[in-house]
């Protein structure tokens, strides 16, 4: 349900915002090699205390806007994305040629969400450190193509819904009819992928809801994620993540149900 003032702030104190990321992809690195992942680690700081090879991620851009061209990210011969992150597996930062993440991780149950100012916060700082250690090298500088935020949620099962064939007091545009005479059993497997265009020409939101189940317990979950992303040069990288950030509260908001708003999230408004 959406909130009657467009403008107005919304949070809530309890969001099931398992992992957040922030992201940029930008034109390979000339010159960047697998030989300079142990240099950088150094630079990170005693936090982030291991690291994993992990496959490139292939970034989906965005359709140019009108009088812009498509440019090639591919980041040629492949070199290992890598994971670093900090021994308690909370915080990661992903470094490959023609990327940077950073992500918070919810690791249990209890991990409360830090909220998205200083989420950012770090994902800058570590993006400057990352730029500093570029800038020791000939030729090697961040050309930024495309932002991205993402927001992961879980939502178990609870007083609100307690299955798929309630899964409209979750997400009310995906009611479904639970009729006498219907012929389908209740549903065991969901998939459903929206996006919607941004402001300014910021990006897309994309929106996909799918089934899931607790490894721990077997419970079912509904997976949520919310990915804002748009194309660098438009707005500043500050400016764009605070778009960003608000289309996927509120779209958050937008797509979820009043009760869980109330009962389970502990929604609270704020003037503009």
């Amino acid at each position: 349900m959406a909130s009657a003032n467009p403008q107005r702030h919304v949070d809530y104190d309890n969001p099931p915002v398992v992992e957040v990321m922030c992201g940029v992809a930008f034109r390979p690195i000339v010159g960047f090699s697998a030989a300079h992942y142990g240099l950088l680690w150094q630079q990170f700081g005693g936090e982030f205390t291991q690291t994993t090879d992990q496959p490139p991620i292939t970034y989906g851009l965005q359709p140019p806007l009108p009088g812009e061209v498509r440019i090639d990210i591919t980041p040629g011969p492949e070199i290992p994305r890598v994971w670093f992150p900090t021994e308690d597996g909370r915080r990661l930062i992903q470094v490959q040629r023609n990327g940077f993440h950073f992500n918070w991780r919810q690791r249990e149950d209890g991990d409360e969400y830090p909220c998205f100012p200083k989420v950012y916060k770090e994902f800058n700082e570590h993006l400057a450190t990352f730029e500093a250690f570029l800038g020791k090298f000939d030729q090697m500088t961040l050309q930024p193509v495309q932002y991205e935020l993402t927001y992961v949620n879980r939502i178990p099962v609870d007083g609100v819904w307690s299955g798929y064939q309630q899964l409209g007091r979750v997400l009310p545009d995906l009611h479904w009819r639970e009729e006498e005479d219907r012929f389908l059993p209740t549903p065991e497997h969901l998939t459903w992928n929206v996006g919607f265009p941004m402001e300014n020409e910021a990006g897309v939101l994309v929106v996909t809801a799918r089934s899931a189940r607790r490894r721990d317990t077997g419970e079912i979950v509904l997976a949520l994620d919310l990915t804002a992303r748009g194309l660098a040069g438009q707005l500043s990288m500050e400016e764009w993540f605070d778009i960003g950030h608000k289309w996927i509260v509120r779209g958050f908001t937008d797509l979820t149900g009043q009760d869980m708003h109330e009962k389970v999230w502990h929604r609270k408004d704020d003037p503009a």
